[in-house]
């Protein structure tokens, strides 16, 4: 194998992760990438000229269960056992705790060979992003369309909290 060593990521090597996610044709950007750091734990694979060749994030929701995504691996360097070395490591970060994802077909065989079952299907569509302005939606006459507020939070959460049936417990309510 290559000379590469599997350890922890951090925020300093998103343009790394960002030059990745581009060579699969992904779209990860800085902002994002910043949010996942914020929120899950990444590993990877990082060759002794110190470029990310493959990476697995894992996020853990309290010690309840945990979701496991950005599963690269650069097309170099593909064949050798990285994909299921780097998700092996989330899996072990996250001991005796359900984990979930949702795959690429891609990625489907190394999931189901590491014991994944599919429950169900998602279907994901991608087109240009548009932020419409209030002219752009018919509206009922009685419905007015404003920016959201922070004063508005809410509200948010009491609809998502009816949409979904509880509310997120890393966003609650402000008092």
């Amino acid at each position: 194998m290559r000379e590469c060593a599997l350890r922890e990521l951090h925020e300093s090597q998103i343009p790394d992760l960002i030059a990745l996610s581009k060579r699969l044709g992904w779209d990860y950007e800085k902002p994002e990438l910043q949010t996942v750091f914020r929120t899950g734990h990444l590993y990877g694979h990082v060759t002794a000229f110190g470029r990310v060749i493959s990476c697995a994030a894992v996020f853990p929701y309290g010690n309840q269960l945990a979701s496991l995504g950005m599963v690269m691996v650069d097309p170099d360097y593909r064949g050798l056992g990285l994909g299921r070395a780097v998700t092996k490591q989330c899996l072990a970060s996250t001991p005796k705790m359900p984990v979930t994802l949702i795959a690429t077909a891609e990625g489907k065989p190394l999931y189901e060979k590491l014991g994944f079952k599919t429950v169900d299907r998602l279907h994901k569509l991608i087109g240009p992003y548009h932020a419409p302005d209030q002219h752009d939606l018919p509206l009922p006459v009685d419905v007015e369309m404003t920016p959201v507020q922070d004063d508005h939070l809410n509200d948010v959460l009491r609809l998502d909290s009816m949409a979904v049936g509880q509310i997120d417990p890393f966003l609650s309510p402000i008092d």
